[in-house]
């Protein structure tokens, strides 16, 4: 294929997918009616999404739920900012945001708190008859995948899992050429989310939990008491679209290990007093877990977790 061809069809392709099913797209750009949007967990990513929805002139943000009262404040600041009004407060502890939920002036909720909250408010949004976008993981075990697809086929709520990374130009140009044929017949990709996420989940002194700040104050507890691919989406999710999981394909087989710990232990050593109790606990999370899978259709899949060690971001890399 001739570059020429390759731009024109990428271009007739990139229109399809914009015409395929106008009416299941939540934001429906040819639609004048205005889609009203509460938001659950406004943290660093929930801001960035408020920020994207507050650009829209087809979008209001009616309300915003999160335990911390300064970040639904700051987060009511903008929506104030931009001119949309002043959206209503939850943030009277951790179930809160049922009450928001069964608000019947939202649309849509968007979800972006700590993973292990993500199943449940998730869950009760679609009863309540509310579309969802919910942040990854969108579960951390195979039941709370369940329940989200029984619940959603059950209500007839979609739930969308906003796994940014196969959005990307970069990736979405790749799968447009898997697509295309420019690689041939697929055999085997390799993906991972390898990201020094050091200095994200210990603060300067050493610390984590709560009363720390950002995702240190509940991230990094997972290393503590787990030990997997606690965040397999950003390459496993691009992954899936280039070999059509879920779409005539599947995934059969899957075989994990782990190293031992060491990155967060020395992170904290070189940072905190002797006396900081944080010197003593012991991580279960491996600084790298290798998994493989295999397809019906026959190829293989690498995916590696890799957040604990000082290395560069290499999160966006794919080998196909």
């Amino acid at each position: 294929m001739n570059r020429k061809d390759f731009i024109k069809k990428s271009t007739a392709a990139g229109i399809g997918l914009s015409v395929v099913n106008p009416s299941f797209n939540l934001l429906r750009g040819s639609d004048d009616r205005v889609v009203r949007l509460g938001f659950i967990g406004v943290g660093g990513r929930g801001r960035g999404h408020l920020r994207g929805m507050l650009a829209r002139d087809d979008v209001m943000i009616n309300a915003i739920c999160d335990i911390s009262e300064v970040n639904a404040i700051q987060a009511q600041k903008m929506v104030h900012d931009a001119g949309k009004g002043k959206a209503d407060l939850y943030t009277k502890g951790d179930n809160d945001y049922l009450d928001m939920v069964s608000r019947d002036d939202l649309d849509g909720v968007l979800i972006s708190t700590p993973w292990e909250f993500h199943v449940e408010q998730s869950i009760a949004a679609m009863k309540s008859g509310k579309y969802v976008a919910v942040e990854i993981p969108a579960a951390i075990t195979v039941q709370g995948c369940w329940d989200l697809v029984n619940v959603s086929e059950a209500t007839g709520m979609p739930c969308m899992v906003l796994g940014n990374t196969s959005y990307q130009r970069d990736v979405l140009a790749v799968l447009n050429m898997v697509r295309q044929g420019l690689f041939g017949e697929m055999i085997h990709v390799q993906c991972g989310y390898q990201h020094n996420l050091l200095p994200v989940m210990i603060d300067e002194n050493g610390n984590f939990g709560p009363g720390t700040p950002g995702e240190a104050a509940w991230r990094t507890n997972h290393y503590v008491h787990r030990n997997g691919l606690l965040y397999p989406d950003h390459g496993a999710n691009s992954a899936g679209h280039f070999l059509d999981i879920n779409r005539g394909n599947r995934y059969l087989k899957l075989s994990a290990m782990s190293t031992k710990a060491r990155g967060l232990h020395n992170y904290i050593e070189e940072r905190s007093d002797k006396d900081n109790s944080n010197r003593n606990v012991v991580f279960n999370q491996g600084d790298i877990v290798t998994a493989m899978l295999t397809t019906a259709h026959g190829e293989t899949v690498l995916v590696i977790h890799d957040t604990t060690l000082p290395r560069g971001d290499n999160n966006k890399a794919f080998r196909v």
